[in-house]
């Protein structure tokens, strides 16, 4: 989704010659956003196993949500490369993670991400993001199976969600980085 929607804000400003590649560590997931986003190559890749891209070979980075590996990510991408990083801020989903006992968010985890991309990477720009989200049925089970808690939940539980709505805050860090 969000490669695509980059993909897509960049061709409205008729850039053009630029490649798109997305990966996870799900075939599951691969398969789906390659029948959905044209244009885009996607491949099944583990951060920690490393990235099928050249040495300094990638422009733009983006990690959302999404598992780091500051080694890899410094090979791959290019001197002065823009690298996206989005986390969790400290009151993402605290109601539902409340309400269900879901696992908690660090309380220093800018912190440790900045730590962990030093000295290849230097910070350039946080931005919070935060917004309220009205949530019923089958979207809050969505949500819920989307992050590491749906392991530790009972199915019951995730099922009796598809019967419920509720408010939930959306709180996000964007950090900005540089390859130095």
């Amino acid at each position: 989704y969000y490669i695509a929607q980059v993909k897509r804000r960049l061709e409205v400003r008729k850039r053009s010659g630029i490649g798109y590649w997305g990966l996870d560590v799900s075939r599951d997931a691969v398969r789906m956003a390659a029948k959905r986003y044209k244009g885009i190559t996607f491949f099944i890749a583990d951060v920690w196993k490393g990235v099928l891209f050249e040495d300094s070979s990638i422009s733009v980075l983006l990690d959302i949500f999404a598992p780091r590996n500051a080694s890899e990510f410094a090979r791959v991408l290019k001197q002065n490369g823009l690298m996206l990083i989005v986390i969790p801020g400290p009151g993402h989903l605290e109601e539902l993670r409340t309400d269900l006992k879901l696992l908690g968010i660090e309380a220093d985890k800018r912190e440790q991400v900045v730590k962990q991309f030093s000295p290849a990477f230097r910070l350039t720009r946080q931005q919070p993001l935060n917004y309220d989200m009205l949530l019923a049925g089958d979207e809050l089970h969505d949500l819920v199976t989307m992050t590491p808690n749906y392991r530790h939940i009972s199915k019951e539980k995730l099922e009796g969600l598809k019967e419920r709505s509720m408010r939930v805050k959306a709180d996000f860090d964007i950090l900005e980085f540089v390859k130095v």
